[in-house]
């Protein structure tokens, strides 16, 4: 699902389109598993003060209406994985209720038990800062990283086997 709607991003994103409502039931599933980004009407290029969106899934600039650049949907982007891996977003109060202001001046801290990869990717996704956040591209490479790391740990079992 990342790589997808990652990918999905880094297309929207050099054409210099916000989507600003990225949110799971905006993810399109297939059978073929494949995901797909859909419902574009809060979707825009670079603005300022504009309010709108899902509240639980909104960076921390759309909530104090300032600049929004396409950060705002890495930072979506790394709620949903948080949201997929634990069950819940991560600012929530002990009532349920999402505290923006913990997603506005506190700092993401990810479940210990956790798997590390994901801690990584939600870590360097939700980022108070917008210039602190990965870009949709480095999600992409990290990702390429890995399974490219993954495959050659396969190769080196394999040549183990044959020994």
């Amino acid at each position: 699902m990342v790589q997808d709607v990652s990918n999905a991003l880094v297309y929207c994103h050099r054409r210099s389109i916000i989507h600003r409502d990225l949110k799971p039931q905006n993810i399109l599933h297939s059978n073929k598993n494949i995901f797909k980004i859909s419902d574009f009407g809060t979707a825009t290029d670079e603005r300022d003060n504009a309010y709108c969106g899902t509240l639980d899934f909104m960076a921390p600039e759309l909530l104090c209406r300032v600049k929004q650049s396409t950060s705002v949907d890495c930072f979506a982007l790394g709620l949903i994985v948080h949201l997929c891996n634990e069950g819940r977003l991560p600012f929530l109060l002990a009532d349920g209720q999402e505290c923006d202001e913990m997603k506005t001046k506190g700092k993401y801290e990810p479940p210990v038990d956790m798997i590390l990869k994901i801690q990584e990717v939600t870590r360097n996704l939700i980022k108070r800062d917008s210039k602190d956040r990965w870009a949709a591209k480095v999600i992409i490479s990290q990702l390429v990283r890995d399974y490219e790391h993954q495959m050659q740990d396969e190769i080196f079992k394999h040549e183990l086997e044959d020994l």
